[in-house]
Formats: structure tokens, sequence, C-alpha cells
């Protein structure tokens, strides 16, 4: 039986995007729940970034908060890349 571990959401205050972290931690829950998939790990919305290595062969998950410093250099980081994401959209 498939089961379902949801990690990430970090909502960076400053960014225009802010809400899609949150929104795609929202639409995981839904989704799951929609398809009977029950979720044996979550760890969501901490508020500042994560590095997640998921190992396929154990199917275990290490969790690593950044903290504020590195949170701010990955968000600015985004900013910079963000618009030549959107343009590579269209």
């Amino acid at each position: 039986r498939l089961k379902a571990k949801i990690f990430g959401g970090c909502n960076p205050t400053s960014s225009s995007f802010a809400r899609i972290a949150s929104d795609n931690v929202d639409f995981a829950h839904r989704f799951l729940a929609t398809e009977s998939i029950p979720i044996t790990k979550s760890y969501t919305q901490v508020g500042m970034g994560m590095n997640i290595q998921f190992h396929t062969k154990s199917f275990r998950a290490m969790v690593r908060v950044l903290d504020k410093n590195e949170s701010i250099k990955i968000e600015n980081e985004s900013k910079r890349l963000a618009p030549d994401v959107l343009k590579s959209m269209e």
C-alpha cells in the first residue's frame, strides 16, 4: 500500500511568491486525502528553508532546517532567477 511523507513549505516573508509554498502543502494534503493515501510523516512550514534528502532504498528522509542566513541567501537567489524561470514557462 502506498504511503506518503510531506516535507517543505517554507514561506519566505519578503517574497512575492510567499503563498506558493503553503498552497503546495495544502494541495498535497488534499490530494493525498482524496486518493486515500495515508501521510506517515509531515514536517512543513517551519519558517526557514530545509535541506531534504530522501533515500529511495530505505524510504528514509533526512531533514536539516537551514539557519536564517542560509534561508535568506537561497531566497535572494530565487528572486534573482525568478524572471528567467517565469519567462521560460511562457
